[in-house]
């Protein structure tokens, strides 16, 4: 069964440990890739609200806590956030087409207004997509009503790609930043909250070799491994990418997408 957690405490950690699984929930502010100052423009609530549509129908609902890590199996999702980006996600996405490897991607709205056809290429490739908020704030930072309007207008620039029917399940808080309220928020508005619970740390660019090892030596069945492929140069994850793949499947991993690793695999 997915094991979910009510708290996670991600920081600057490669592994998360089981025993965090059930853990109060509190503040964490796990550390991402972020955009540096004055990379995007930050847009704020208007008189207007954005209602939120996930597009996914009455029969999904959100998780009751925290996805952090999988079943026990030997699945594993690789997780990108960020993106999409004009630099590399072209390329992390034809290697995970060339080896047939599903994957998820957490959306950033800027990102998807600017580059719509990488979204529709990932969700022809069938990855699961989720929402990275508009522009990559600190949700323990903003109100209830900022909040909502970053996860809906992000929602509204994926559908505006996909059709209305795309079905939004699941959204990642940048930075891992997360409190009560704010996965209180996101799941009364239907949205289950992801983190991860394997981090290599690409965003700081250790190095080629040092991603892969960090990913290979710390992977475990029902790993949700984050990667990122926007904001900043990601070269180095680009490069690694193949390596990892190569690597996860020799030792028996089978990567899945997000939802599929949540329904319990292949």
């Amino acid at each position: 069964m997915l094991c979910v957690a009510q708290g996670v405490a991600v920081a600057s950690v490669l592994v998360l440990s089981a025993a965090a699984c059930g853990s109060p929930a509190r503040t964490v502010t796990a550390r991402a890739a972020a955009p540096t100052a004055g990379t995007t423009k930050r847009l704020t609530p208007t008189a207007t609200t954005i209602p939120l549509q996930l597009g996914c129908g009455p029969n999904v609902h959100p998780a009751s806590s925290i996805i952090w890590t999988g079943p026990a199996g030997r699945d594993v999702a690789l997780t990108f956030d960020d993106g999409p980006s004009p630099d590399y996600t072209a390329t992390m996405l034809t290697t995970l087409e060339r080896t047939h490897t599903p994957a998820t991607f957490f959306l950033v709205g800027t990102n998807v207004q600017k580059y719509p056809t990488l979204v529709r290429r990932e969700a022809d490739d069938g990855f699961t997509l989720g929402i990275h908020t508009w522009d990559h704030p600190d949700m323990t930072k903003l109100s209830a009503q900022q909040r909502e309007w970053q996860l809906a207008a992000t929602a509204q620039a994926i559908h505006a790609v996909l059709g209305s029917n795309y079905c939004l399940r699941f959204w990642r808080p940048p930075f891992g930043a997360y409190n009560d309220a704010v996965v209180s928020q996101a799941r009364s508005l239907g949205l289950s909250t992801v983190t991860w619970d394997l981090d290599p740390q690409d965003w700081t660019a250790p190095g080629v070799q040092t991603i892969v090892n960090r990913v290979l030596s710390a992977v475990h069945p029902g790993a949700i491994i984050l990667l990122h492929d926007g904001y900043n140069s990601r070269w180095q994850t680009a490069q690694a990418l193949p390596l990892i793949i190569k690597g996860l499947k020799r030792r028996g991993y089978i990567p899945v997408t997000l939802a599929q690793l949540v329904a319990g695999g292949t």
